[in-house]
């Protein structure tokens, strides 16, 4: 009875789909999306108005992303998000590599995030030649930069951009923005298709001085364990604005021209990792050091000092925590290692491959054999290893998987 009723109105043309009780989310989702955009043109106002981080869908599957950032932490944190939402990400870390990835990969890529500063080519410039020399001109390019200043959202659209983004990244900012794009391009809604495993939120986040947990949790989309290992790298990460001490050092630092812009752009890739880690002092302290060395407002070694105090309270503070997860995490290890069998040999070259062509797979690969790698070459040589893969220093944790291979 219901469907003669629907059939009836589909002829009045009021009805444009018809939808089964019990109503799967997606399919009901799916199926507003298209009839929107059959009235509207688009579904930026469903996108704008839908939670989406709160159900549990793959958002970007079948998007193919660029992903183009000169900091590894930044490319590791947004991979790992891109992907959980489904997407298949390619990466490069200037704009030089960005324009040879475009090339290798012709038609293959639905949209390029593009960080600004970069060392070899910005993004600005790369931007420029895939629109004039590659002849990109429907590519979504969507500008990243952890500044929001009106010259830079003007210079962005200027070369050819098509939206900005601050970073830290939001997840729902992200996808929605992604998708808007997206769609525009393919002119139809992209379905959403429903995670098999829904994502669950850490009960008991890492609570920690100086850091908002709660927006720490929502900026790495509940990861607390990247969260941890995004604390153990910050020490490491930055440690020539951990030794500024005084204010002798930092006139060494402004001596020069080209001396100054590099200390800017060490600060400008700090200002972003605090601002993923919730970490707000230490992300104010960085917003106003990188402001001070650009306009030269004459406070650079005040600005420069609170801000190396301001990240070395942050390693105190987190360091405990950060510990005793590796300890938790290397028992479990052994534990698991005592019932593992070891790791084949097939599997050890994959391995080093990985690491050989600085693939961040190679941490989710060494994740999966960590078990295998300890009964194959010990638990020092694994650990050690893993350290550095996680460190990002991918050469140092090839020569110790080789020397161990070896033995």
């Amino acid at each position: 009875h219901d469907r003669e009723r629907i059939s009836d109105l589909n002829h009045t043309q009021v009805t444009d789909r018809i939808l089964t009780k019990p109503l799967e989310i997606s399919a009901l989702f799916n199926a507003i999306s298209e009839s929107i955009t059959q009235r509207k043109g688009g579904t930026d106002k469903l996108l704008q108005h839908t939670k989406l981080t709160d159900l549990q869908a793959q958002w970007l599957r079948g998007v193919t992303v660029l992903l183009v950032d000169d900091s590894d932490i930044n490319i590791e944190i947004a991979k790992r998000l891109l992907e959980k939402y489904g997407a298949d990400v390619l990466t490069a870390s200037n704009g030089e590599q960005a324009l040879a990835v475009l090339q290798q990969h012709t038609g293959e890529v639905d949209v390029v995030l593009m960080d600004i500063q970069m060392p070899v080519m910005d993004g600005l410039e790369a931007t420029r030649k895939l629109r004039r020399d590659l002849g990109l001109s429907q590519l979504p390019v969507i500008a990243l930069t952890a500044g929001a200043l009106v010259q830079e959202r003007e210079r962005a659209l200027a070369a050819g951009m098509n939206d900005f983004m601050s970073k830290p990244l939001e997840p729902e900012a992200l996808i929605r923005t992604i998708r808007l794009h997206v769609e525009r391009v393919r002119g139809a809604p992209m379905p959403m298709v429903r995670a098999r495993d829904p994502r669950e939120t850490p009960s008991d986040w890492p609570v920690i001085e100086g850091i908002d947990a709660g927006l720490a949790a929502v900026r790495l989309d509940h990861d607390a364990k990247l969260f941890l290992r995004m604390l153990g790298w910050i020490g490491s990460d930055f440690p020539d604005i951990v030794a500024i001490h005084s204010a002798e050092q930092i006139a060494r630092h402004l001596a020069s021209e080209p001396s100054r812009n590099s200390l800017r752009e060490r600060v400008h890739k700090l200002r972003g990792s605090a601002g993923t880690l919730g970490a707000e002092a230490l992300h104010a302290a960085a917003t106003a050091a990188e402001a001070s060395l650009a306009e030269g407002h004459g406070d650079e070694t005040a600005r420069l000092l609170t801000l190396s105090s301001a990240l070395r309270q942050l390693i105190l503070a987190s360091q405990p925590v950060v510990e005793a997860s590796r300890m938790e995490e290397q028992s479990a290890d052994r534990e698991a290692a005592s019932a593992a069998a070891p790791a084949g040999q097939q599997a050890l070259n994959n391995l080093a491959e990985l690491l050989r062509v600085q693939d961040l797979q190679a941490l989710d690969l060494l994740e999966q054999m960590k078990p295998g790698l300890i009964a194959s070459i010990g638990t020092e040589a694994t650990l050690s290893m893993v350290r550095s893969a996680e460190a990002l220093d991918f050469q140092q944790a090839l020569t110790l998987l080789e020397k161990a291979m070896r033995v």
